[in-house]
C-alpha cells in the first residue's frame, strides 16, 4: 500500500514541477498546418464581409514580411485592423485526441488592454465556444500564451499590446490520464 502512495505522490509532484510543456506518452501527431500556405486543408477563413484575416504577403510597417516567406496569415495584408472588428479564422483539427499540442509563431501590435486576440475552442461543431484559458480539461500546459491576468476590454483573456518580435507559443490539452496496460 505504501508503494502505491509513493507512486501517486511522485506522479503528482511530477505534474507540478514542469515549467515547460511535457509531452506525455500517447501524443498523436495530427498534422501540420502551414499558416504561410494558401492551400491548407486545416485553416478555414471566415467568409463574411467583415472578416479581415487574409493569407498573403504582408505590406504593413510592423508586418513588412512573413516569418517564413512569402505568405502569412494576417489581419489585412496592407491596412491596419479596423476599430471594433471581430474577425476570426478556424483551425480544423480532425478527430478527438487524448493529448494534443498546438504551436505557432506570431507577432502582434494592438492597443494594450483594449484590443487584441484570443484563442477559442469548441467541441460541438461551433455551437458553443470557450476561451482556451477557460477550457475544462484534465490538464492544460502552455508556453508564451496569454494568462487570465492578460485581458482585453471587457475582461476576455487574450494577447494585447505589442510583441516587438516573433513569439513561439504552444499549448497542450490533455483530456485523459495516460495509463499503462497491465499484461497478465
Amino acid at each position: 500500500m505504501k508503494y502505491i502512495y509513493i507512486i501517486i505522490l511522485i506522479y503528482a509532484f511530477k505534474l507540478n514541477i514542469y515549467a515547460q510543456i511535457d509531452p506525455y506518452e500517447g501524443i498523436t501527431n495530427v498534422d501540420s498546418c502551414m499558416f504561410d500556405s494558401q492551400n491548407t486543408h486545416m485553416l478555414i477563413l471566415d467568409t463574411s464581409r467583415n472578416n479581415i484575416w487574409q493569407i498573403g504577403k504582408p505590406h504593413k510597417p510592423f508586418f513588412y514580411q512573413a516569418l517564413s516567406l512569402p505568405y502569412a496569415i494576417v489581419t489585412d495584408t496592407v491596412s491596419p485592423y479596423k476599430v471594433s472588428n471581430h474577425s476570426y479564422f478556424d483551425l480544423k483539427i480532425p478527430g478527438r485526441y487524448m493529448d494534443i499540442i498546438i504551436g505557432f509563431k506570431h507577432k502582434y501590435q494592438t492597443d494594450s488592454g483594449i484590443d487584441g486576440g484570443y484563442i477559442q475552442k469548441s467541441e460541438y461543431k461551433g455551437k458553443n465556444w470557450v476561451n482556451i484559458r477557460n477550457y475544462n480539461c484534465l490538464q492544460f500546459n502552455s508556453e508564451n500564451l496569454y494568462t487570465t491576468k492578460d485581458s482585453l476590454q471587457g475582461g476576455e483573456p487574450g494577447f494585447s499590446g505589442q510583441s516587438n518580435e516573433w513569439i513561439n507559443t504552444r499549448f497542450q490539452i490533455i483530456w485523459m490520464m495516460p495509463v499503462k496496460t497491465r499484461l497478465d
